[in-house]
């Protein structure tokens, strides 16, 4: 998972690994 998912903190694991992609994997 990048660190982007980590921030954003989803519910989902698999939807949290994507939104970090989705959004800035550096943020």
């Amino acid at each position: 998972l990048g660190g982007g998912s980590t921030a954003h903190k989803s519910p989902i694991g698999s939807t949290n690994n994507q939104w970090g992609m989705k959004k800035t994997p550096t943020d």
